[in-house]
């Protein structure tokens, strides 16, 4: 390991003439450890390149300021313009100080950054989850949705079930242009693993984007005075508009209610809150106890957590929803959220070392194999990580 000072020690050594045979030895080693140092190297024999750094700098006055504390001076004042080849080895140790050190930190953080990728990209590397789900009918039976082909693939209470694609089931009403209220609706429910994803169409044309690791349990028809269905994990919805019939959420231990609207519901167990996002529309969100209760207006969101609820007036919309969207995006978030959610999507474990204590910005299609999302998070030299079969080990 060359340390920058110890090289700014060796190259004003050459420039003053004064380095011994190990000392030449020791620099010539590093002259020849990488074409970068070379090229350094010959730009500290070029005056011409000290003149124009110097005239980078916007005060004479702080230059000379920088030189009297980078170099030891004669104990009797100098004139730096009566002693031009000491100005010029002092400028070049100023330089070489502040300028050798940064281009060191630079070069070493770079191959430092490109032999992690190389080791990220070395090992097992983990693909990004996909489209596939299974489907609960009110039987009990199960159908991996990944397996089924496309077409009707079964008949629930007054609703018939599509596969419409690789990632999209639709529920469609067959019993005439009004639903006929029962007191005994049908269930079916999707669920997603972890590096799941996939979409519903319920019978009344609300749209379901489920996330990974996340089920919803939906009458298979609305026949009643309301519509209700059961979420865990997270999803998007966008509720069809049909004022006779409300249209709920229920969410651990909180009932999302609204007429038609487009919002976000994160209510996954290992999530500290659970947060309503609201991007259409209008919402009314209570705890099941009855004693808490709050309304969103568009661009608002609901946080909660053990019987309290806070609002959250602006919030990062694009970030609450930037799953459903395909991509990762993150907003001074820290790194425990972050790694949440890269163990749903990659189906991975999570392993920390030290604790990580640095708040990630940034975006990134959720399409990509693991080792590039984390190779983002590494360039801010604030996290590396090892990939070792299904588990990514975090540290500082």
């Amino acid at each position: 390991m060359y340390l920058p000072e110890r090289i700014a020690k060796l190259l004003l050594g050459h420039l003053k003439q004064e380095l011994n045979g190990e000392e030449r030895a020791e620099l010539n080693e590093w002259i020849e450890n990488s074409e970068g140092n070379r090229r350094l190297f010959d730009q500290l024999n070029d005056k011409k390149y000290f003149l124009e750094a110097l005239r980078n700098f916007e005060r004479e006055k702080a230059v000379h300021r920088m030189i009297s504390d980078a170099v030891e001076l004669q104990p009797r004042p100098v004139s730096l313009a009566r002693r031009p080849l000491f100005s010029f080895i002092a400028a070049a140790m100023l330089i070489l100080i502040a300028g050798t050190a940064t281009w060191y930190h630079l070069h070493t953080k770079s191959i430092q950054n490109n032999d992690r990728k190389k080791n990220l990209a070395a090992a097992q590397d983990i693909m990004p989850g996909r489209d596939k789900a299974t489907l609960t009918l009110s039987d009990g039976s199960v159908l991996n949705l990944d397996s089924v082909s496309n077409g009707t693939i079964a008949a629930e209470g007054k609703s018939n079930i599509s596969k419409v694609s690789n990632k999209l089931l639709t529920y469609q009403f067959t019993d005439g242009n009004d639903q006929v209220r029962t007191t005994l609706p049908t269930y079916n429910s999707v669920s997603t693993p972890r590096g799941g994803q996939y979409q519903i169409v319920l019978a009344d044309g609300t749209k379901v984007y489920l996330n990974a690791e996340s089920s919803v349990r939906f009458p298979t028809s609305f026949t009643s005075h309301e519509r209700q269905v059961e979420l865990t994990g997270e999803a998007f919805f966008e509720v069809a508009k049909n004022p006779k019939m409300p249209f709920k959420v229920k969410v651990n231990d909180i009932q999302v209610t609204v007429l038609g609207t487009h919002f976000n519901v994160n209510g996954y167990a290992n999530e500290l809150l659970t947060t309503t996002t609201l991007l259409e529309g209008s919402v009314k969100i209570e705890a099941t106890n009855g004693n808490i209760s709050v309304k969103l207006k568009p661009g608002e969101q609901a946080k909660y957590r053990r019987g309290s609820m806070s609002l959250v007036e602006n919030p990062d919309l694009e970030n609450a929803t930037a799953w459903k969207d395909g991509v990762f995006r993150f907003n001074k978030t820290d790194i425990e959220t972050i790694m949440r959610q890269v163990a749903r999507w990659y189906n991975v474990e999570i392993v920390y070392g030290e604790k990580v204590q640095h708040l990630f910005s940034g975006r990134i299609s959720r399409d990509v194999p693991v080792s590039k999302l984390l190779q983002l998070l590494e360039m801010t030299d604030r996290v590396h990580f090892t990939i070792e079969d299904q588990k990514i080990i975090v540290r500082p």
